[in-house]
């Protein structure tokens, strides 16, 4: 971790100073080679975010053309709103 001395009664040297902007110039290139890091993992997981939610989706369909619909014998659906219902006969 960097450390900085601040004195309060004398100044800094010219060298602390040329040592501190050493310092500081160390420190800002690990921050910026973190970022890309940091930014192309970011892009890698977005895309694999994409990639997943497109293969949900697909399962979710295939997934949905086995499930039963519902009807009035396996939920609270009323017979008179089942699709395959026998309509009545006029006599």
């Amino acid at each position: 971790m960097l450390k900085i001395k601040i004195l309060a009664k004398e100044k800094p040297t010219y060298e602390e100073l040329l040592n501190l902007v050493s310092q500081l110039q160390k420190r800002v290139e690990l921050l910026e080679k973190e970022f890309l890091q940091l930014k192309k993992e970011n892009i890698e997981l977005s895309k694999k975010n994409i990639k997943l939610n497109k293969e949900n989706i697909e399962l979710k369909e295939r997934l949905a053309k086995y499930e039963n619909p519902k009807n009035s014998r396996n939920s609270s659906v009323p017979p008179s709103k089942d699709e395959n219902r026998p309509f009545k006969t006029k006599s």
